[in-house]
Order: C-alpha cells, then sequence, then structure tokens
C-alpha cells in the first residue's frame, strides 16, 4: 500500500491535534497529488457523521471519501530519532538517501521500542525511550526524522449518525496481498489488524516521497520520507544507495522527515537539559475511507507528526 494513498486509504502525517498520547524522551542532559488534503472526521456517533458529510469533504469525487479518526491501537516500533540542522535527504530523484552529516541522534535502539499511542480510556498516554548518550551540541534544529517499521497494529469503530456501527477486522487486499482494516457493521468489539506501507511516493518512484505541505488546517509544516530494507542503522548502515528499498518486497523501514514544529526550529542551548516530543492520533490517526450506498469501506493507517518541546 502507498504511504501518501491508495485504493483503499489516503496515508497521511497527522498534526498534533492535543496531548492525545505522548512519548516523553528524556534524550538530553547536561552531563552527557493533493496527498495531503487530510480530513477530520465528524465525531463518531455526531449528527455529521455521514456518508454524504464524509464524501464532501473531499470535493474531487461524489461517490468517495476519507477521513481520519482515533483509533482504539495504534501500535509502531521506533529504532531511532533525531535533529537536524538542514534537510537530511540528498540525492536527485529516483537516487534518494539519507544524509546523517547535520544531524544528532536523540534516541536510538537496536531492536526497535514498540509502543501504543492510541489513549484507549484516558486522555493522555506517556512512554519512556532510552535516552541520548550526550546533549545535541547548542542550535537550531530545523529538521526532525524518525526511522521506524513499516508495519502497524491498529483496531478501531466509527458509527454513523443513525447508529449503524463499523469495526475492523483483519482484511487481506486481493489486489496486492497486503493487510488492512476491513469493516464489518455491527456491535462487535473492534478487532486488531495489520497495516504494512510498502509504498511512499507515486511512480515512478515509489520508495521515495519528496517534501510535502501540510493543509494549513493542519497546522503547516511539510514531511518527506523513503522507504528502506532491514538495514543496521546501529552500524550506519542505512546510509548511501544500498540500504533503499528496490521494490514492496523489501520495503521493511520507514525513514520519515519532518519540519520540526510545522516549520518552527527547535532551538537547543547550553542551558537545555530535555527534550519532549509528542505524537498524537487524538481525531487522527487512523485512516477509514467511505462509499456512498456502502458506508464505511476500509480502515488503515495515517502516521503522525512529533512535536517537540525543550526544557
Amino acid at each position: 500500500m502507498k504511504f501518501i494513498k491508495s485504493k483503499k486509504f489516503i496515508r497521511n502525517f497527522l498534526k498534533v491535534f492535543s496531548l492525545s498520547s505522548s512519548i516523553i524522551i528524556t534524550s538530553i542532559t547536561a552531563d552527557k497529488a493533493k496527498a495531503l488534503d487530510v480530513y477530520e472526521c465528524p465525531e463518531s456517533g455526531s449528527t455529521n457523521a455521514t456518508e454524504t458529510y464524509i464524501i464532501e469533504l473531499d470535493s474531487s469525487s461524489s461517490s468517495w471519501g476519507s477521513c481520519q479518526t482515533t483509533p482504539e491501537k495504534f501500535e509502531l516500533t521506533l529504532y531511532e530519532m533525531g535533529l537536524c540542522t538542514s534537510y537530511p535527504i540528498t540525492g536527485a530523484d529516483g537516487s534518494k538517501v539519507w544524509d546523517k552529516s547535520t544531524c544528532v541522534t536523540t534516541m536510538i535502539d537496536s531492536s526497535g521500542v514498540t509502543v501504543d499511542l492510541a489513549p484507549g480510556n484516558s486522555s493522555s498516554k506517556i512512554a519512556t525511550l532510552p535516552s541520548a548518550d550526550s546533549r545535541p551540541p547548542a542550535g537550531t534544529y530545523t529538521n526532525a526524522y524518525i526511522l521506524l517499521s513499516n508495519v502497524f497494529g491498529l483496531r478501531g469503530s466509527y458509527t454513523f449518525s443513525n447508529g449503524t456501527r463499523y469495526y475492523s477486522t483483519p482484511g487481506i487486499d486481493q489486489n496486492d496481498n497486503t493487510p488492512y482494516g476491513e469493516p464489518v457493521a455491527g456491535n462487535a468489539a473492534s478487532q486488531d489488524h495489520t497495516d504494512i506501507v510498502n509504498e511512499v511516493g507515486e511512480d515512478p518512484y515509489p520508495m521515495e516521497m519528496s517534501p510535502v505541505a501540510f493543509p494549513a488546517s493542519q497546522g503547516g509544516g511539510k514531511v518527506s520520507a523513503l522507504l528502506f530494507k532491514d538495514c543496521d542503522h546501529i552500524a550506519n548502515q542505512c546510509v548511501g544507495t544500498s540500504p533503499k528499498a528496490a521494490s514492496k518486497a523489501e520495503a521493511k523501514r520507514i525513514f520519515a522527515v519532518f519540519e520540526t514544529n510545522a516549520g518552527v526550529p527547535v532551538v537547543i542551548s547550553n542551558d537545555t537539559t530535555g527534550l519532549e516530543v509528542e505524537l498524537s492520533v487524538k481525531n487522527a490517526g487512523y485512516t477509514m475511507g467511505v462509499s456512498a450506498g456502502s458506508g464505511v469501506t476500509y480502515f488503515g493507517s495515517a502516521p503522525f507528526l512529533p512535536k517537540f518541546t525543550t526544557f
């Protein structure tokens, strides 16, 4: 499935709407194309929660639309995070690579750290990740990166205003044999399903997504991505051309790059003692497609925009 859009859903990075879920990274101490037309779904069960309303969010089609809602589960595995003083992707189209020359790592783990961002019954969730060995040098950091698995564990449901509820079940796309959330109408409990990101851009370079602007309604900023094989990031083997995935089958990790805080640089001074990043899936993070007369036709992932705060 494509990271930006496919027949089942448009994959989009999300705005941190609120502190619905966050990862607190104590990572620094003094001692040591229409791809991003993102729409927020009406509140589940509300008056506007109808096929017509959701389809009309996107005026390009009279029979199909998509929007983002809060998932009941949003599990992902993080391998590395960092800040950069300049854009960390270089190279021509088709040959773009991860350039770490202006970056500093703020979190790294050899086997990955798996977290569930969905808030569940609470308004927030906090997880502590491994700290970096030293504080990043004082400077102005314009970009952030996250290296993560391309496999997401999800679960969710949605109720229309007429009371019809759709819940997720594990489904397989018969066209490309990839998993997705197959909606079923009823009141049964939602079931876990998997989502695999094996394309991020449009042809002829599906393994690359050049910088794309977030909609103003989502706060602005830009995001880009590359897909890698199962490269060894600890040994610095995820840079250069060799770790780039050349096909859907080879794609194992996503290298996502964000403008920090929607274009507002993160400034670290000699007095900075900590860095916090929030990853939220409140009213976003879970994409659903709606077809006229058919209700909800798929559930899928919608990745995230980190919000950084120094202290």
